[in-house]
């Protein structure tokens, strides 16, 4: 192989490795105190093909035995949150940012299915913070 096919191959695998790795995003947990106690990467929801339909593979943090599942990521509108094992007394809340951190939405209840309708936020990057009891969750949200 010729040195110049090596550097297009080398820069190749660079270039793809990059767009791997910038699709991944942090998902921290916290405890009751507020400090974060957990930080690891969740990856972006992606679409599987199985027996040729399209299904939506969310993207899912677990806290404890809580379970919140959300998608699609990136969204050109609605946005499903789904929460599995939340306790009937638990209180919490679901709150959509800008991204300097300013409030756009609070929803001061959360049930087991949360449906954000984002088709009338202008394109760009949002901060959705899931509170369910004393497990916090955030997210970036990507509306196209």
């Amino acid at each position: 192989m010729s040195t110049k096919t090596s550097i297009i191959a080398l820069g190749t695998f660079i270039l793809i490795s990059c767009k791997v790795v910038s699709q991944n995003r942090i998902c921290y947990s916290y405890d009751n105190s507020g400090n974060r106690t957990n930080r690891t990467i969740c990856l972006k929801s992606t679409v599987a093909t199985i027996d040729s339909s399209r299904q939506i593979q969310p993207i899912i943090d677990k806290a404890g035995d809580l379970t919140i599942a959300l998608y699609p990521n990136p969204t050109k509108g609605l946005l499903t949150i789904q929460v599995t094992n939340l306790p009937t007394d638990a209180r919490g809340e679901i709150a959509l940012c800008d991204i300097t951190g300013k409030k756009l939405m609070v929803r001061k209840t959360i049930h087991e299915s949360n449906i954000i309708d984002l088709s009338m936020k202008p394109t760009g990057i949002y901060i959705l913070r899931v509170r369910a009891g004393d497990k916090v969750s955030e997210w970036k949200v990507v509306k196209e």
